[in-house]
């Protein structure tokens, strides 16, 4: 693979290869990785891994966690392997897509999915050039209602559905989600700096879990001289 950016990850000691033409992970990802809840010995399923950043990070903070990303993209794929290969992880990535899984994968497969999902819909926002990053930032192959579905199929009892989102998109999310059976349990919101308003959220669902929703104190990113929030530098401190 030509033109590709080896990047220091905080965590782990891991570094990344990534793809300029591809999609690049961002803080995003960190944050996600640090808000989902693991332990040793669970199945968890990346659905989307791009060039693997979440396995990546996620193998950091529980080296005993059994991870599977899955990536639409094949280039991607590609890339998600190598990473995990000069790493020296044990998680395994496959091309695919979520919505057709493997014929392994059974009902009620995996304690967790993680993923960092297209924000935009179809035809809505300004979409960057080229097929592969359209298609890692716009619900080009599934909508919220789809992925919901499958996760929920995907999951077991009480398995857990782990993402990062818009704001904009929360009632649409929690709708969906609780149609399938996935009740919204953990809520946090992310803004860029303390004075400005939250631009992402972090949630947590449970499969068949009773209702009650905890919002917890939000997360902020950057101080206003765009620096590091204290917040943000704990993050990268401890990834346990």
């Amino acid at each position: 693979m030509a033109n590709l950016r080896l990047d220091d990850l905080r965590w782990g000691g891991f570094r990344i290869w990534q793809d300029p033409e591809g999609f690049c992970f961002s803080v995003d990802a960190v944050i996600l990785a640090k808000f989902c809840p693991i332990k040793p010995g669970m199945k968890v399923l990346d659905a989307g891994c791009g060039n693997g950043i979440l396995p990546l990070l996620l193998k950091a903070r529980e080296p005993r966690v059994d991870v599977i990303g899955l990536e639409l993209d094949a280039r991607a794929a590609r890339l998600a392997q190598k990473n995990m290969e000069e790493n020296h992880v044990e998680a395994t990535i496959l091309h695919g897509d979520m919505m057709e899984a493997p014929a392994f994968w059974e009902r009620d497969f995996f304690d967790c999915i993680i993923s960092n999902p297209p924000y935009e819909k179809t035809g809505s926002g300004r979409l960057p050039k080229g097929d592969r990053r359209a298609l890692a930032r716009a619900e080009i192959r599934w909508d919220t209602d789809l992925f919901m579905k499958h996760s929920a199929c995907l999951l077991k009892g009480m398995g857990k559905l782990v993402i990062i989102h818009r704001p904009r998109r929360l009632s649409e999310l929690i709708v969906s989600a609780v149609k399938y059976g996935l009740e919204p349990k953990r809520l946090r919101f992310v803004q860029p700096n303390p004075a400005k308003s939250p631009n992402l959220v972090l949630l947590e669902f449970v499969k068949g879990g009773n209702p009650g929703l905890t919002v917890e104190e939000t997360l902020f990113v950057y101080n206003d001289d765009k620096t590091y929030h204290s917040m943000m530098e704990r993050i990268f401190e401890e990834p346990k």
